[in-house]
C-alpha cells in the first residue's frame, strides 16, 4: 500500500479516490470509522461507503474527511483537485474576504489557488494579498465569472504552513496541487518585504 501522506500522486477520478480511501481506512471497518466521529460532524456509514465506491465527496467535506481518514491532508487536496474544473461555488459556497488554507506538509511541486467573484463583484478589480510563512505577495486582477487561478511552488515542510489570503471583496476559493492550464504564475513575486512587489492589470 502506498504512503499517501508522502505522495505527490493524486487520484485522477472519483473511483481512484474511493480506492485510496479504502486503503487508508484499512484495517478498520467502515462501521468502526463511522463510530469514531464526533456527533456534531456525523457522516453515516452508508455515505462513507458511497464515497469509497466512487461518489465524489462535496468540497465542503474535504477537510473533515481528511481528518477522518488520515493521510496528513492528502485526502482534502485529492478531493479539491477532482473538483477543480467542475465546482460551481455560486450554488452552495459562502464567500468571504479572509481564507486560511494549507497543503500537506510533505507535498512538493506546483500548487494552485482558484478565485471566483460573487455576482455583485463580477468583473471588478480584486486586490489579493497572500501571506505564507515569512513570504507575502499582492496582486490586483479583474475576476471573470469563470474565476482566475494562481500557481506557485511549494517545498517539503516539517509541518503544514497556513497560507492566509485576504481580498478587498468577498470571494469563493478552491486550492489544490499540480499543473493547471491558464494559471497565473506568481512564483516570482513573493517577497519577505511586505508589499514590495505588485502585479496589476
Amino acid at each position: 500500500m502506498p504512503d499517501y501522506s508522502l505522495s505527490n500522486q493524486f487520484p485522477q477520478s472519483p473511483d481512484e479516490l474511493g480506492d485510496a480511501l479504502r486503503r487508508l481506512r484499512l484495517p478498520k471497518s467502515l462501521r468502526h470509522l463511522a463510530s469514531e466521529q464526533p456527533q456534531c460532524g456525523f457522516i453515516s456509514k452508508s455515505q462513507l461507503h458511497r464515497y469509497e465506491s466512487g461518489v465524489l465527496p462535496p468540497v465542503e467535506l474535504a477537510d473533515y474527511l481528511s481528518k477522518l481518514y488520515g493521510g496528513e491532508g492528502w485526502v482534502g487536496t485529492a478531493i479539491r483537485n477532482l473538483w477543480q474544473s467542475t465546482w460551481d461555488p455560486w450554488e452552495s459556497d459562502i464567500p468571504t474576504e479572509v481564507h486560511c488554507i494549507k497543503w500537506p506538509s510533505k507535498l512538493s511541486g506546483l500548487v494552485w489557488i482558484k478565485f471566483w467573484p460573487t455576482p455583485a463583484t463580477l468583473g471588478k478589480k480584486h486586490t489579493i494579498l497572500l501571506q505564507w510563512g515569512p513570504w507575502e505577495c499582492i496582486l490586483t486582477r479583474e475576476l471573470p465569472e469563470c474565476g482566475i487561478t494562481l500557481s506557485t511552488g511549494k517545498a517539503i515542510d516539517e509541518v503544514a504552513v497556513v497560507c492566509m489570503i485576504t481580498t478587498n471583496y468577498k470571494v469563493h476559493l478552491l486550492h489544490g496541487s499540480g499543473t493547471v492550464e491558464d494559471a497565473i504564475d506568481i512564483r516570482g513575486i513573493w517577497s519577505k518585504n511586505p508589499r514590495r512587489n505588485q502585479i496589476k492589470n
